[in-house]
């Protein structure tokens, strides 16, 4: 299985930029975005959302980086960004590998004519098919269309939200129900996109021990772990309700 999101192209550099990246189920993945720099708690991580959570992704143990147009001040023009996530549960070690700057390669199955969602996206990458859907996991689409059509798909069985993510996070706080995006699986998720920022600061590989908070192969990230440990310490403590930063 893969995924793939999208990112429009030809935006302010100094800020955004096109995003893909290949994950690999347990081959190799497609995701397209915007930059894990700056936006990395507004756009990556609803670009991962679905990814992390359809997957059952934790932290990986690998994340390695290289960059065009890299400086120390502004986002470079475009990078790769490759993660290993283990093997968990039942399912198989995962290549996940994040564009920016470039447009991503188009799908064989997609038909002429039809056009990846120009805001950004996610591919998933099957051994029956390919699943495409938008920045945000909406409108999921199988490609080819024909498959779409052939398909039988399941009755509904998870919870939606009801109204607003700001409204579930008020009715949290009411009713001390847990949230769907509670601090227990934003805090994760924003570790990813923190940890592909360092990657990306030091155009290398890096091999993170989550449990130790550390990257054990590269001296020149330890000033940059303060991020992630800010992010644990912030994120994971208190009562677990919807992430209002979103």
């Amino acid at each position: 299985m893969s995924l793939s999101l999208l990112k429009p192209a030809g935006l302010d550099r100094r800020r955004k930029g096109n995003i893909r990246s290949e994950a690999s189920y347990p081959q190799e993945g497609v995701i397209l975005g915007q930059e894990l720099a700056e936006d990395c708690h507004v756009v990556e991580r609803h670009t991962l959302d679905a990814v992390v959570w359809a997957l059952k992704l934790g932290a990986p143990t690998s994340i390695e980086a290289t960059s065009c147009g890299l400086n120390p001040d502004t986002h470079p023009l475009s990078a790769i960004v490759t993660y290993r996530f283990p093997a968990r549960e039942n399912l198989p070690p995962l290549k996940l590998t994040w564009y920016e700057g470039t447009r991503p390669p188009r799908p064989e199955e997609l038909e002429d004519g039809r056009h990846m969602p120009a805001e950004g996206g996610v591919v998933f990458k099957g051994s029956k098919g390919k699943l495409m859907c938008g920045v945000y996991g909406e409108s999921p689409r199988l490609i080819p269309e024909k498959l779409m059509e052939e398909t039988e798909f399941p009755a509904k069985t998870i919870p939606r939200i009801e109204g607003t993510h700001e409204q579930e996070w008020a009715r949290s706080c009411k009713e001390g129900k847990k949230a769907g995006a509670c601090f227990e699986y934003s805090g994760p998720l924003t570790e990813i996109c923190l940890l592909g920022n360092i990657a990306k600061r030091l155009d290398a590989r890096i091999a993170w021990d989550s449990a130790g908070l550390r990257v054990t192969n590269n001296a020149d990230a330890e000033p940059l772990g303060i991020f992630v440990l800010q992010n644990r310490s912030h994120k994971y403590h208190g009562s677990c309700l919807h992430d209002v930063h979103h």
